[in-house]
Order: C-alpha cells, then structure tokens, then sequence
C-alpha cells in the first residue's frame, strides 16, 4: 500500500491536480480509525515531532454548530477529481480551504489543530477510515501514548501549528482530501475529526522556585 501511495504525487502531477508540498498523503488507518498507524512507513519515515504528556489537553474544534472552542469551517476550493474507479492508485482528490478562528476568548500561544479520526462516514456506506486520507503541508505527527480505540499501543495524530492568534483572530490554510473508495453517491467531501492540543506550559522547578523568592523579597520590601 505505500507504493501505492507514493505513487499519487504522481498521478496527481498528471492530472494538473495541484498538491501540498510534502505530498505524503496519510490515511486514518489506526485502530478504529483513530489517527494514523505508528508503523506505517510513511509515518516512520516523516518521524514524531511531539510526545504528548499531562501538559497537552485535548479541546473542541469543529463547525460552529458544534460550539466549539475552536470554530473551524471548511469548503472546497475546486471541483473534486473523481475517477471512475477510486483506489488507493487513484482516489478521489479534493482541494480543501480551512478557515480557523480563535472562539476561546484568550490569545493561543503554541497550540494545534489536530486530525483526530476519520470522521463520521455513515453517509458513505462504501467508505471506511482507512481509506480516508489527508495531505497536509508541514504536517505536525503527535503521539499519544494510549489513547481511546488503541488501548495496546500509541495513537499518531496529524497537526497544524497555529499561529499566535488574538481573541476573534483568523488563519486560512489548504489541505488535500483521498478517498480511495466511491463516496455511495454523496456529493458531499467528508472532513476528518478535529480538536484543538492545547499546551499548558508548567514552570521548571528552578524558574518556579526563583519565583517564590521574588514574590518573598517583595513581600519583605513592602513590610518594611
């Protein structure tokens, strides 16, 4: 299957298809569909850039029906190509804009949107998450070391970095949708799930203690 996949630049090329610039098309093939497979080669060979610990949290994002702290919306840039008969050689490929505005009502600062699972595809009776995919430039890989579905083992995620966005603040970005099966008749391109990998920076022992000492000699110099 990888060759198989390491084939769509090329495919993608061919057919004037404009593509991400990795172009390391990642489908949701953990278990359940819960993030990527953390031995897929592709995943391997593109390597974890984050490890999550107990300072990173996991928050809603998504349409604003939803209500999300993260409102993200998503519509299509062009017309999706759509073979005769999609596969993993030649899937359906559709050109996504997301539009992301910071809903929280507090600056973020070192945050991410993450790809989550893929998606909610009961429309799409023919498709499954592993044969959803995400092309996604400068692709940030997150690791969970359990995580909900994948109890025996870690869960990968695919991410974008967030710029630092003020209250009401707005960032757009382009992504690339597969689908290697027949979307049972939809007209409508699925989006993967999504939430926002909040960071809490915690201070280190030594930065946190040289606080107390400051705090203590300014209540000293008040005091006197």
């Amino acid at each position: 299957m990888s060759f198989l996949r390491s084939s769509l630049l090329l495919v993608a090329l061919a057919l004037g298809v404009s593509s991400p610039a990795k172009a390391i098309p990642l489908f949701f093939e953990g278990n359940l569909g819960v993030g990527f497979d953390a031995a897929d080669p592709d995943v391997v060979a593109l390597g974890i850039d984050m490890v999550m610990d107990g300072s990173y949290t996991f928050v809603s994002a998504g349409a604003p029906a939803l209500n999300p702290e993260l409102e993200v919306t998503t519509s299509l840039l062009a017309q999706p190509f759509v073979p005769a008969s999609p596969s993993f050689a030649d899937p359906i490929l559709a050109n996504v804009l997301y539009v992301v505005r910071n809903t929280t009502g507090a600056v973020l600062d070192d945050e991410h949107l993450v790809f989550t699972f893929g998606g909610n595809l009961n429309a799409y009776s023919e498709l499954t998450p592993d044969e959803f995919g995400i092309d996604v430039p400068s692709v940030v890989l997150i690791q969970q070391a359990s995580c909900t579905g994948n109890a025996v083992g870690p869960c990968v995620y695919g991410a974008v970095a967030l710029p630092v966005m003020a209250p009401g603040a707005v960032v757009q970005f382009q992504i690339q949708h597969l689908m290697a099966d027949t979307l049972s008749g939809s007209l409508v391109i699925p989006t993967p799930g999504l939430a926002m990998l909040e960071h809490t920076v915690v201070p280190e022992p030594a930065a946190a203690g040289l606080l107390l000492l400051g705090l203590g000699a300014l209540l000293r110099h008040r005091r006197s």
